[in-house]
């Protein structure tokens, strides 16, 4: 892993993840997805992890401390991308640069050929369902909540995402269920007063895919706070465009 300092968006992991993102709105838009049967069963022994860890009992202002288990566990995996995809083990805090390590871990794993694009979404359903239940059990705080400036305290991608499963719909937010990633994720989001949400009631899928895609963009590649903590690597390399 590299340390030395470059503006983010010149980078070559820059423009490898960002392609990345396009590739997988359009297998949403365009396909069937499927499961990647290792990457779930992973999450799924995280998430049995958390269910039977038990919560500290003295008093805590913030997230319970018995979350720590839980980050300690993760190194067990020995993956750089996926330690640090449920959030900061010091601040214990969660927000879009972890969620964007876990979508960096996928990037990885496609290109060493063990997950397919077509497998990309599906997996990361079960990450956003693993996270918020990881994030309410040890009230784990956000990261930088832009509160109702934001479109969540602490996820963008299920938005996103969603967006691109509902892209060719013409049906309204308030006709569809919990079955969609987009409505599951609103259903759950700690931010009901978001301005940015409330703004895409009454527009079009593709209005909220496309503003959603620059967003992402704009919010997390573009925010220094965030890409600071990048994490480079040999498939996402530091290295200029």
């Amino acid at each position: 892993m590299s340390t030395n300092k470059i503006e983010f968006t010149n980078t070559k992991a820059y423009e490898f993840i960002k392609i990345f993102m396009y590739q997988v709105d359009i297998s949403i838009k365009e396909g069937k997805q499927f499961e990647n049967k290792t990457q779930i069963d992973i999450l799924n022994l995280i998430n049995q992890r958390i269910e039977d860890t038990p919560l500290d009992s003295s008093s805590h202002r913030f997230a319970n401390n018995a979350c720590l288990s839980i980050f300690e566990f993760l190194k067990s995996f020995e993956n750089i991308y996926l330690v640090n995809s449920f959030g900061n083990a010091s601040r214990m805090d969660y927000g879009t640069g972890h969620e964007l390590n876990y979508f960096c871990n996928l990037f990885v794993l496609y290109k060493k050929g063990y997950c397919k694009i077509n497998e990309v979404f599906y997996t990361l359903k079960i990450y956003f369902r693993v996270v918020r239940n990881f994030i309410s059990k040890y009230n784990i705080e956000p990261a930088g909540s832009q509160g109702i400036w934001g479109i969540d305290d602490y996820q963008i991608l299920p938005y996103l995402f969603g967006s691109s499963e509902l892209f060719n719909s013409n049906r309204n937010i308030l006709e569809l269920d919990t079955s969609y990633c987009y409505v599951e994720c609103l259903k759950s989001t700690k931010n009901k007063n978001s301005l940015v949400l409330s703004s895409f009631k009454n527009k079009r899928w593709f209005d909220i895919n496309r503003n959603s895609l620059n967003m992402y963009d704009n919010q997390v590649f573009k925010k220094n706070v965030i890409t600071q903590h990048f994490i480079y690597s040999e498939y996402l390399p530091n290295t200029k465009k």
